[in-house]
């Protein structure tokens, strides 16, 4: 029989495999991408892992503006117009992986 393992870092024991990998398919979603000004936005962020996360970042134009620990969800009031791109860090004990950019666009003001 012919295994295949294809991760970071695999250790056999007598019973089973075990795969290490730093975080894959890290995804940043917003609940919009154009609101104005003042808007409160919801910013989730998503890993595969395992282990599991134990930290995501959240990046604004590239300048970290939320540790977020463990949880991966933040909420942020958007006070300043212009487009601003947003992107996320998933980090656990074997490495970092990163998101895409997300645009956001804010615009005039909120009524």
């Amino acid at each position: 029989m012919l295994l295949i393992y294809i991760c970071h870092l695999c250790v056999q024991s007598f019973y089973a495999f075990f795969c290490a990998d730093k975080p894959e398919n890290v995804t940043l979603s917003t609940s919009s991408i154009s609101v104005c000004k003042g808007s409160v936005v919801t910013f989730t962020c998503t890993a595969d892992a395992n282990p599991p996360v134990h930290t995501y970042r959240l990046y604004e134009n590239g300048v970290v503006i939320e540790n977020l620990g463990g949880s991966r969800i933040t909420i942020k009031a958007l006070n300043t117009s212009g487009q601003f791109n947003y992107r996320c860090e998933a980090s656990n004990s074997v490495g970092t992986g990163t998101s895409n950019n997300t645009v956001v666009i804010v615009e005039g003001e909120f009524a």
